[in-house]
């Protein structure tokens, strides 16, 4: 046998043996940093779950680090671009909460294609997320490429059912109210057809087609959606929430309409003290509850 042939044969050799003496100790790393990983989610979640968000982004950050260890977990990176952005959001940083969605959705679009359904979630993550910025116009077209792409898969009527609602959202904000109540309807018919249409579900759902109730000068019907909303939030997600908030500034800014002023303040008095205790000071929503007093202190 020629020499060279008795080397390469002596080096394939030594690499299998190599290979098979590493591969429990690459195969044990890989598993250290999973755990690690998950571990970071879950304390992320619980951190959140407790209101104690600098924790959350600490752990959702380190969380990251770890992905960035195991490039070919794109998936777990995709997920954690998505918590951070939903933990930024809540604290009214859209900015740094835009950037994190974008690259959720740059990592989907390149190993999921532009259309597969999980992408198009991202793009409707996105766009709501623009639409909470102010920038409605923007998101106008990604809502409905996203809304697009799930109405074709019957597998996935939750995620398109959730496309929708956000959709219409958008389009009452651009003053396309009856497009709006039309598909905030479609999107509570294939809430109830997918069987997903929880008592907080349908409170949303009712929630977004009273303010269309209101901006057509529907507001008897408003009303009584509005209290409908604010008595399920009440139950399910507490008297002190943020969306218990919410729905005690959409009933009353129902009843200034109506002209019932001392009820209106009583109400958005109410509502004011549950964000003031629960939100940063420099939070858009803190701003957005003065807002709805002011017309109420001349």
């Amino acid at each position: 046998m020629h020499p060279t042939s008795v080397f390469l044969i002596l080096f394939l050799i030594l690499i299998a043996v190599l290979l098979g003496f590493c591969h429990p100790i690459i195969r044990g790393l890989w598993f250290r940093f999973r755990i690690r990983r998950i571990k970071m989610l879950a304390a992320s979640r619980t951190a959140r779950h407790q209101k104690r968000r600098t924790e959350a982004n600490q752990f959702l950050r380190q969380a990251l680090d770890v992905c960035n260890q195991l490039p070919r977990h794109w998936k777990v990176k995709a997920v954690t671009y998505s918590a951070l952005a939903s933990l930024h959001t809540v604290e009214g940083n859209y900015r740094e909460a835009e950037k994190l969605c974008r690259d959720e959705l740059s990592l989907r679009e390149k190993f999921h294609g532009s259309r597969a359904p999980e992408t198009a979630v991202a793009t409707s993550n996105l766009a709501t997320l623009l639409d909470d910025a102010g920038k409605s116009a923007e998101a106008e077209p990604l809502h409905r490429q996203a809304v697009e792409i799930l109405q074709q898969l019957p597998c996935f009527a939750n995620e398109a059912s959730n496309s929708m609602n956000n959709y219409a959202r958008c389009l009452h904000k651009l003053g396309r109210v009856d497009e709006s109540a039309s598909l905030y309807q479609q999107s509570t018919a294939l809430a109830k057809q997918a069987g997903t249409d929880g008592p907080r579900r349908s409170a949303n759902s009712l929630n977004n087609l009273a303010a269309t109730m209101s901006d057509t000068a529907r507001y008897a019907e408003a009303e009584a959606m509005r209290r409908e909303v604010l008595a399920t939030r009440q139950k399910e997600a507490g008297a002190n929430s943020l969306l218990v908030s919410t729905s005690l500034t959409n009933l009353g800014s129902v009843k200034m309409r109506q002209g019932e002023y001392v009820e209106a303040e009583e109400l958005l008095a109410k509502a004011w003290e549950i964000r003031d205790q629960d939100l940063p000071a420099d939070h858009p929503d803190r701003l957005s509850a003065l807002n709805n007093q002011a017309p109420l202190s001349f």
